[in-house]
């Protein structure tokens, strides 16, 4: 996807993911760039890596992993997949 990721076709696939990864991911609704791990519930550091790896496949990049561990929310990660495409 070359398209900015702030979009809403960007939020729409990183959401995807999530619904995939997460234990009662079915439950999330929406997601913004501010959404944190502390307002998903199940969000831990397991599934944070295998949520990252699922947004590695999702998106065909490769995320630097301290990078990934610095987020701070969707919009961080949003930045990261964008530089790396």
């Amino acid at each position: 996807m070359q398209a900015e990721l702030t979009d809403s076709e960007g939020l729409e696939r990183i959401l995807k993911v999530m619904r995939q990864t997460f234990r009662n991911g079915s439950t999330i609704k929406t997601i913004t760039p501010e959404t944190t791990a502390d307002d998903v519930n199940g969000w831990d550091s397991l599934t944070h890596t295998l949520f990252i790896m699922a947004l590695e496949d999702e998106f065909a990049v490769t995320l630097p992993i301290e990078a990934t561990l610095e987020a701070a929310n969707i919009g961080d990660l949003m930045r990261l997949i964008a530089a790396a495409q």
